[in-house]
């Protein structure tokens, strides 16, 4: 989506796309038949697609459902992500790897999940999804121009782990142990069924995923009156998700997009904020 959207932006203010060819790396690398599908995944996903596709008569007026829902956007600051690593390293030891992205998902999860309340005894998933493109035999380029990123097995884990005091340290081990498992795991990355399972066991009220990623430099898509004044992610009204992308005006820092009722937003805040005044 980052690459499709600055492409767009860049044919946009040069007024042409000759400028945009000349550069090869920006060129999308569209053939599909470099990839190999040896449990025909493609076909079987696409069977999945059309069991969801549902037809609306031309008659019936669309209109857009009311979310009793918040929208906010909060703003990890790289020392706040360089502060959790530390934190994380202290209780883990020295020799496990934790990525920014982990440890960004695993505060928010257990901020939300202390937000919301709710039965400590409720199993609770987080779930993300992976750019495989490096990860296939062959590999892909980067300038592949399709779907190539995969659902990773669910981080999950009992309410009352999560919002207890070693809950964030908890949630990204889990985290960072599902992604790690995933990625290095090609037949996971290649069956279909495996990521279908996982989502027909969790209960989709207690699942959190995450939509965007921290390197996607969307306020980079200049279409020629300069960086756009605010990224949202429309998606993320309709369930339980986050969205994270790059900041706008600080390297390093990630954008957190939350859409949530006012009274649980509001006590997001409060626990988000307190949690990092006291690392």
């Amino acid at each position: 989506m980052a690459s499709f959207a600055n492409a767009w932006a860049m044919i946009s203010k040069l007024g042409g796309d000759g400028e945009f060819i000349a550069e090869k790396k920006f060129v999308p690398f569209c053939d599909r038949t470099i990839v190999k599908d040896p449990y025909r995944t493609g076909d079987l996903m696409f069977g999945e697609i059309k069991k969801e596709i549902k037809v609306v008569p031309s008659e019936v007026e669309i209109s857009t459902p009311r979310i009793n829902k918040v929208r906010a956007t909060y703003i990890m600051r790289r020392r706040d992500i360089e502060n959790l690593k530390n934190l994380f390293i202290a209780r883990r030891g020295i020799d496990y790897y934790v990525s920014g992205f982990t440890v960004t998902c695993a505060y928010i999860w257990t901020c939300w999940l202390r937000a919301e309340a709710a039965e400590e005894e409720r199993t609770e998933y987080f779930s993300c999804i992976a750019d495989c493109r490096s990860r296939l035999n062959p590999p892909l380029p980067a300038s592949f121009f399709g779907n190539c990123v995969v659902g990773c097995r669910f981080a999950k884990s009992r309410n009352g782990v999560l919002v207890g005091g070693e809950g964030f340290v908890i949630a990204a081990e889990l985290i960072g142990e599902a992604i790690r498992e995933s990625v290095n795991d090609e037949e996971w990355i290649l069956r279909e069924e495996f990521w279908l399972s996982e989502f027909k066991e969790a209960d989709p009220r207690r699942v959190v995923a995450v939509a965007g990623y921290p390197r996607m430099d969307l306020y980079g898509a200049d279409f020629g009156w300069g960086k756009a004044e605010k990224v949202e992610f429309v998606s993320i009204d309709g369930g339980n998700s986050m969205s994270l992308c790059r900041c706008r005006d600080s390297e390093g820092d990630i954008e957190v997009g939350l859409a949530m009722p006012r009274a649980q937003m509001e006590a997001f805040a409060a626990i988000f904020a307190d949690g990092l005044r006291s690392l």
